[in-house]
């Protein structure tokens, strides 16, 4: 399968595209910062923001001959460290507006499978 991943550089992202690559998927990884990601076989990196659907669709069509099969959504918010507790410094809405965004390209496109990974109510 092929796949389309937002988030691939995070916690839980750089376990979905090792796990990915070694079940024999290709992926394509939609990465604000491309420096942080490994280069692999079967991995297209594609640098730009969840936020412009523009940089979504471009990372949707990376590898032409390949339709993606599915999405996988593992971004978190940027905060001042590593800790899950530290305070928030990206945009308010930023995975609210990045899942949006998302989800209007893939249905433009006809993909309808969508796996979204959430902390949301977690608490503080």
């Amino acid at each position: 399968m092929h796949f389309l991943l937002l988030g691939a550089i995070g916690r839980t992202g750089k376990h979905v595209v090792s796990k990915l690559l070694s079940q024999g998927h290709t992926v394509v990884a939609l990465v604000r910062d491309s420096k942080r990601i490994k280069p692999q076989s079967n991995l297209t990196i594609v640098s730009g923001s969840p936020l412009e659907q523009s940089d979504i669709h471009a990372a949707l069509t990376a590898v032409p001959s390949l339709s993606v099969s599915a999405a996988i959504f593992t971004l978190n918010t940027l905060r001042k460290s590593d800790s899950p507790f530290a305070a928030q410094v990206g945009p308010p809405r930023f995975l609210a507006d990045s899942c949006t965004n998302l989800c209007a390209v893939l249905e433009q496109a006809g993909v309808r499978r969508v796996v979204v990974m959430s902390t949301a109510g977690v608490g503080d």
